[in-house]
């Protein structure tokens, strides 16, 4: 065939012994059928370009560049593509949950082959937003955080630590420096054996309850001994 060829509205263009690969325009859209194996598009050694309005300049929708990124446009502006370390995402990403579902965005490093490598943030439908793990060959709670509400840190999947109206609840024992706090018992790991109180600025260090230092007990205004002798030592 030389020169121009023409099918009108509705006539195929039949490509294969049986009619493998259809070519028509219905009057309204365009249409390329592959009914056998793959549809390729093959560049050779260049790059193939998606494009509307006739123009790469102003009507950029895809590229595919050979041994290089593929990218993805809206309104002519580059949104997506692909690089040699991974993804490259321009503007902001979305993730929505399906009708009475929640949301995740799971990471998984070193190809997710340990159950330790795997980590999701997830958005649940109770307002909530978690950061999990999956350590153990479930997820377990990390991070959870309520909107107009508490932050909740955890350890093995129990909750240690939550932010409240009033300020933090801990739970179990706190350890700062020298300083153990376990259940109703105050002790230093100094070396020496020091617990030191000492007020910020120019205030003053005001304990509102019993305070026992050795033989020493402090109620209220009043100090008293326990000492077998009656000793009090300052």
């Amino acid at each position: 065939v030389t020169g121009n060829y023409q099918a009108v509205d509705g006539y195929h263009i039949y490509l294969g012994t049986g009619n493998d690969l259809d070519i028509v325009h219905d009057a309204t859209d365009s249409w390329i059928k592959n009914s056998t194996g793959y549809l390729y598009l093959d560049s050779g050694t260049s790059a193939c370009r998606i494009i509307s309005d006739s123009s790469w300049a102003n009507g950029k929708m895809a590229a595919f560049y050979r041994n290089g990124a593929v990218e993805l446009y809206h309104d002519n502006v580059k949104k997506f593509e692909t690089n040699a370390d991974g993804t490259l995402t321009q503007g902001t990403i979305q993730v929505d949950g399906a009708e009475g579902g929640s949301a995740q965005i799971r990471i998984h490093a070193d190809e997710g082959d340990d159950n330790a490598d795997k980590w999701r943030f997830i958005s649940n439908t109770d307002g909530t937003f978690e950061l999990e793990n999956y350590a153990s060959g479930s997820y377990e709670a990390n991070i959870k955080a309520t909107g107009n509400g508490a932050v909740e840190l955890y350890y093995d999947n129990v909750k240690k630590i939550e932010t409240t109206a009033d300020g933090v609840d801990v739970s179990g024992d706190i350890s700062v420096g020298n300083l153990n706090v376990v259940t109703n018992t105050i002790s230093s790991t100094d070396s020496n054996g020091n617990i030191n109180l000492s007020p910020n600025g120019t205030g003053t260090v005001v304990i509102n309850t019993d305070l026992d230092v050795d033989n020493v007990n402090i109620n209220g205004n009043a100090i008293t001994s326990t000492d077998t002798n009656g000793n009090i030592d300052i």
